[in-house]
């Protein structure tokens, strides 16, 4: 049968012998496998590993136009494509990261189609103060953490905070 992540997450821990989707709304994350023939259906966000360890998720296929993320606080964490990972439309992110990070999200016997986030002129806002970007080089997605005011229209007080926060970590580099 078919596994849907449709609201929450959904770890695949293990194996699930048809496909997996996930939907708006729904995380579709793990270190196992989906062993379907049509692989992984990536509508919500779709994550190797999980938010407390690391780890691959394993498919033979994907079609994506929702959220590719990893883990940057869990080393080796990834989703693994052995075969045409579609990621026409999808946008890539890190979890855990701080500006300049950067983790491979995705590898894949073949990657077609564009990331909506392709470049550092036009991220995910991953948070408040945090986007990402995504680069395709031959068959490896990576997502790099750029720092970010996302939070729209700031009062002074706001302004001042990020500029502050801003600061303070450039300090610390």
């Amino acid at each position: 049968g078919t596994t849907v992540a449709a609201g929450g997450t959904l770890e695949v821990n293990g194996s699930v012998a048809g496909d997996a989707w996930s939907t708006a709304g729904g995380r579709l994350a793990g270190r196992g496998e989906v062993k379907g023939a049509g692989g992984i259906y990536n509508y919500g966000a779709l994550c190797g590993g999980s938010l407390t360890a690391g780890g691959t998720l394993t498919a033979a296929k994907l079609t994506s136009s929702g959220l590719i993320e990893a883990n940057h606080a869990c080393p080796g964490s990834y989703v693994n494509i052995t075969g045409e990972a579609n990621i026409n439309g999808s946008k890539v992110s890190l979890l855990q990261a701080l500006p300049g990070d950067s983790q491979t999200v995705l590898t894949a016997g073949s990657i077609t189609g564009t990331l909506a986030n392709s470049s550092a002129a036009n991220p995910y806002a991953a948070s408040g103060m945090l986007s990402a970007y995504g680069t395709v080089q031959g068959t490896t997605i990576t997502a790099t953490a750029v720092a970010a005011n996302n939070l729209g229209n700031a009062d002074s007080r706001q302004a001042a905070a990020y500029s502050a926060m801003t600061h303070m970590y450039e300090g610390l580099l």
